[in-house]
């Protein structure tokens, strides 16, 4: 017998608004980048990582392969995923 899971992902379903990103504190300084518009128990509502170094927010955005970029602001880090 064969279980078939459907499972969506993101880019079927455009760019999240700002309203449908939240952030997951993983420490102080760290935080899960989730699209709520898909259950956290599937692995594509991670849309990537925000981690603060000094005064600068490094972004992580996972996809086809990896983006790294860098933000002045957690909100503008945040931000980012909707674009």
């Amino acid at each position: 017998m064969t279980t078939s899971v459907q499972v969506q992902s993101t880019t079927a379903l455009g760019l999240p608004t700002a309203d449908e990103v939240v952030l997951d504190p993983i420490s102080e300084r760290e935080w899960r980048v989730i699209d709520t518009r898909l259950s956290q128990q599937d692995a594509p509502s991670v849309l990537g990582f925000i981690e603060r170094f000094g005064d600068d927010y490094e972004v992580l955005v996972i996809g086809h392969g990896f983006e790294r970029w860098s933000f002045t602001s957690l909100r503008d880090a945040k931000a980012h995923f909707t674009q």
